[in-house]
């Protein structure tokens, strides 16, 4: 047996279970079965134009002359030294070493092309060009009553299925929202089936081999969800992503 997500079972109504998938139906505890959908509005660093031309070019840069040279048997191996504030970055020829670990001494006849980058420079390394401008993952979908406006929360990525086992409550931010609009359809609601994969034992949550987690813990731990917007009997994707 799979239990409905312990955040979703004031609003969810089992459709069927097959397997490890659960499919469920949403109603507003007001009764009415009608949303309209938001999904979160993903957050930009602020960034001046200094910056962003420096992480244009440095992505450019790791496309044109170091991405293009790896093809097997040509590989990368780096060198970091961040107390002389550099790294090295060797593009070399791994045929017959592939067994072991690229050795910038033993293995200088290898060697393709050669680099000596300093840390926060041009060109800046793909961490440090994430650090800079930090791509933001996090999912968030909630449906709002058309006859209530009472907002419930669907789907949140940093708390809710496998991956929410790493997140720490301090990451939580504010986001803006946008109407998930389909077919040009502003302001139009729909009927809402969720389906989730659970692969956790809920017979013996002890053999799950987690201490302190309950079973409504597993709950919201899922590996799998799946949105749907219902029109007219039609199923519109709305969300579906494989998680942990």
């Amino acid at each position: 047996m799979i239990l409905i997500p312990k955040y979703l079972r004031c609003i969810a109504t089992k459709i069927k279970e097959n397997n490890e998938r659960l499919t469920m139906s949403i109603c507003c505890d007001c009764g009415n079965d009608n949303f309209i959908l938001f999904k979160n509005i993903p957050k930009k660093a602020i960034l001046s134009n200094d910056k962003k031309r420096l992480i244009k070019k440095s992505e450019k840069w790791w496309h044109d002359e170091y991405d293009s040279y790896i093809e097997w048997p040509i590989c990368g191996a780096f060198y970091e030294y961040p107390e002389l504030g550099y790294r090295e970055v060797f593009v070399y020829n791994k045929r017959g070493i592939e067994d072991r670990e690229f050795d910038k001494e033993l293995d200088k006849n290898r060697v393709v092309k050669y680099f000596k980058l300093k840390y926060g420079e041009f060109p800046l390394s793909i961490k440090e060009i994430n650090e800079m401008n930090p791509k933001d993952y996090t999912i968030i979908i909630y449906a709002k009553c058309s006859k209530c406006g009472k907002k419930h929360l669907l789907f949140d990525s940093r708390i809710h299925g496998c991956d929410a086992v790493e997140f720490s409550l301090n990451e939580i931010l504010d986001y803006e929202f946008k109407e998930k609009v389909f077919n040009k359809n502003v302001g139009k609601s729909y009927k809402i089936e969720i389906s989730i994969k659970n692969y956790w034992g809920f017979d013996d949550i002890e053999s799950n081999g987690n201490d302190g987690l309950t079973i409504d813990d597993y709950s919201i731990l899922f590996n799998h969800i799946a949105i749907k917007a219902i029109d007219e009997e039609k199923k519109i994707k709305v969300y579906s992503e494989e998680l942990g």
